[in-house]
C-alpha cells in the first residue's frame, strides 16, 4: 500500500500537482525521486515543497 502511495507521490510531483504533493508528505509518505521528477518538469513551487520537508535527506530523518 505505502510503495502505491509513494507512485503517487511521484506522479503528483511529475505533474506539479503541489497541493496533492503536500498532502502525500503531510501523510509521511516519501519518495527520493519525487523531487528529481519535479525539478526535472519545472515545477518549482513543488521542488521548493519538497526541500522545505527535508529534500533528499527525508530518509535519514525517518531512520533516526
Amino acid at each position: 500500500m505505502k510503495m502505491d502511495m509513494e507512485e503517487q507521490l511521484k506522479k503528483a510531483a511529475e505533474k506539479g500537482e503541489t497541493a496533492e504533493v503536500k498532502s502525500f508528505l503531510e501523510q509521511g509518505v516519501w519518495s527520493d525521486s519525487a523531487l528529481g521528477f519535479a525539478a526535472g518538469n519545472g515545477h518549482i513551487e513543488t521542488v521548493r515543497l519538497l526541500l522545505d520537508h527535508g529534500g533528499g535527506s527525508q530518509k535519514e530523518k525517518n531512520d533516526a
